[in-house]
């Protein structure tokens, strides 16, 4: 019996088995949207797989397929575990990312404990290990973490923090052992952290960010350390400091161009975004110490983006909250190290994903690493107090409304209908996910008349937004009676421009060409297309080209050949895509010029030719009909 109790206590005192618990809190907490669909950007990085994972060749060429600075490898190469083809099912993806995100857990705990051990000195390890537990938990149960977690792609941002958290974890473990360093151990330390470094940024760039992190370390908690010596103590601080600044500015220099191509599709300028930063990052902290049901969305597109600092006013607030945190830090950076360090951690993990860089202004996931500055606060707070469990039970229940609050959200990540259902309703200003629900409405449930609804609910909150407008065009197809979804078209001539906000246009165009749209007359989708051609804010040459090629699509038909040969070629002098010369040769075989029309399709096969220009698999089963229609005709 003595035994036995002995054996409980020791499994009881032992971390692991609170760790493991957590983990399968965890699991428990986010398991009911595991079936739940692919969002977002889950669909772009993913269908390269649709090409098959069949040998070494085919694996490495969807491995380094990604698209940004590094390509992310080593995110792509843990996609091939899930899924070798494409579409895939969701659930062994999220699954993944669930796993990865208790690892991250049980990393943290020992970085957490380090920190504790640092600060908590001659306090018995028991409590400094139940403080780290209850923070673990606090952190991993965040509503914030749910688009993390459930955005497929977003493994990214796991995996980075996967090798982030191991970096720190070494980084204290060496530092409360070593209150000096020698040349080999201070090269041994660099080497390991180098290399943590870099397999964070394979995974994503936002871990470069890590030298500010070690930085924030050695500038409050570990200030007596010393590497070497003083002078290389203070060279290496300054490193620390300095490295993710230069990274950013020569990030600006070397993709200067591809940088300014993507300002030009933001409905903002880059001082724009800066002061509206001000105001996302306090709505983070909000977020992060008082979460709601609405904390965790896919859709931030209803923010008010910021013209001026007193436009709104709550900039200015913003800019002066900050300001006033960051003076606090740095007067209480001796005596409150804690403090500081939650304060500089969040805003310098803020540095890339919310200043300078032309990205959307909103994601929750961006908070991964930097939401710990906010548990260093609630740490100090608890360290504070030392002699009363009181703090600790504040935490644990504290802990358990935000898990509660978590469990409320995972649900509705079930399905489709149910996600975008949810998220228009939490989101009615929000274009994009009033027009995610009429998607699902109108394609899955066969209902356009409750797509409508949703559509409407977007112009009505958004009068001049394209994507919501051309969607009740769309949408027209499908219903036959009533009135015309938009009685003045010069709309068009003034509504904003967004990226892809012209996609409805390409989908009326694809219905008309298989005669399943009869609910908008040809003209007014021409009047549409061509009023949008005049708008100032859609002169980019991209932009008209694309305008043009749909136009001359329409024109075809409407069986207005000429006119369409015409625009067909108008967008082909702005980019020589043999989509393009598609059209003509369509209206070359309608008008029987069959010579003219052979000639169009050597100067398709020209274009082809060295894989110079591609087109959809739809239109080369149209070429190939043609192709073959010519040839008959020999």
């Amino acid at each position: 019996m003595a035994a036995s109790m002995t054996v409980f206590k020791l499994i009881y005192r032992n971390p692991i088995t609170w760790l493991l618990l957590l983990c399968l809190a965890v699991i428990a907490i986010y398991l009911p949207g595991v079936n739940g669909p692919f969002v977002f950007d889950d669909f772009h990085n993913l269908a390269p797989l649709e090409n098959g994972i069949n040998d070494f060749t085919s694996w490495k060429q969807f491995v380094f397929s990604g698209g940004s600075a590094t390509g992310r490898p080593l995110v792509f190469a843990s996609f091939t575990l899930n899924a070798q083809s494409w579409p895939a099912d969701p659930f062994a993806f999220k699954l993944t990312n669930i796993l990865i995100h208790c690892l991250n857990c049980v990393i943290l705990f020992f970085f957490l404990r380090n920190l504790v051990t640092r600060v908590n000195q001659g306090t018995a390890a028991s409590q400094n290990n139940t403080i780290a537990l209850l923070l673990t938990f606090l952190w991993a149960v965040s509503p914030l973490h749910v688009t993390a977690i459930y955005m497929v792609v977003q493994r990214m941002t796991l995996l980075s923090g996967t090798f982030v958290l191991l970096a720190m974890w070494y980084y204290t473990s060496s530092l409360n052992k070593h209150s000096s360093f020698t040349l080999k151990e201070a090269a041994l330390l660099v080497l390991a952290l180098a290399g943590f470094g870099l397999l964070g940024i394979l995974s994503k760039e936002t871990a470069v960010l890590l030298p500010l992190f070690l930085f924030t370390l050695n500038y409050t908690l570990y200030r007596d350390t010393q590497f070497i010596s003083p002078t290389v103590t203070r060279f290496v601080n300054y490193s620390l400091l300095l490295f993710p600044f230069a990274f950013l500015f020569i990030s600006l220099f070397i993709f200067g161009k591809r940088l300014d191509g993507l300002w030009e599709v933001r409905d903002f300028t880059m001082s724009e975004r800066v002061m509206t930063e001000l105001r996302i990052l306090l709505d983070y902290l909000h977020s992060i110490l008082i979460p709601s049901v609405s904390s965790s969305s896919l859709y931030h597109d209803d923010i008010v983006v910021s013209k001026g600092l007193f436009e709104p006013i709550s900039t200015l607030i913003s800019l002066l909250v900050i300001l006033a945190l960051l003076v606090a830090q740095f007067i209480f950076r001796k005596k409150q190290p804690l403090l500081t360090l939650g304060i500089v951690w969040f805003f310098g993990g803020h540095l890339l994903e919310s200043t300078v860089l032309p990205l959307e202004l909103y994601f929750e996931h961006r908070n991964y690493i930097p939401m710990l500055g906010v548990v260093f606060i609630i740490m100090h707070l608890i360290v504070m107090i030392k002699d009363s469990h009181a703090p600790k039970v504040v935490a644990f229940l504290y802990a358990g409304v935000i898990g509660f609050v978590t469990c409320l959200i995972t649900p509705s990540w079930k399905s489709e209908l149910v996600l975008f259902n949810t998220l228009a309703l939490d989101k009615p200003k929000s274009v994009r996910a009033q027009l995610e629900a009429a998607r699902v409405w109108l394609y899955d449930m066969g209902s356009p008349l409750s797509a409508q609804k949703f559509i409407q609910t977007a112009v009505d909150n958004k009068p001049l937004s394209t994507s919501a407008n051309l969607r009740l065009l769309h949408v027209k197809c499908y219903i036959l009676d009533g009135e015309p979804a938009i009685q003045d078209l010069s709309l068009f001539k003034k509504t904003d421009f967004t990226y892809g906000a012209t996609l409805p246009i390409a989908n009326v165009i694809e219905l008309k060409e298989r005669d399943r749209c009869q609910g908008l007359e040809n003209k007014r989708l021409i009047q549409a297309i061509e009023n949008l051609i005049v708008n100032p804010k859609f002169q980019l040459s991209a932009t008209q080209e694309y305008l043009n090629g749909l136009l001359a699509k329409a024109l075809l038909i409407d069986k207005q050949y000429n006119a369409s040969i015409a625009k067909a070629d108008l967008a082909f002098s702005i980019n020589p895509n043999p989509s393009w010369l598609l059209v003509k040769l369509e209206n070359l075989l309608a008008t029987n010029d069959l010579a003219a029309a052979k000639r169009i399709v050597q100067e398709i096969e020209f274009l082809k030719s060295g894989n110079q220009r591609s087109m959809s698999d739809m239109e080369e089963e149209k070429l190939a009909t043609i192709q073959a229609f010519l040839a008959e005709q020999e």
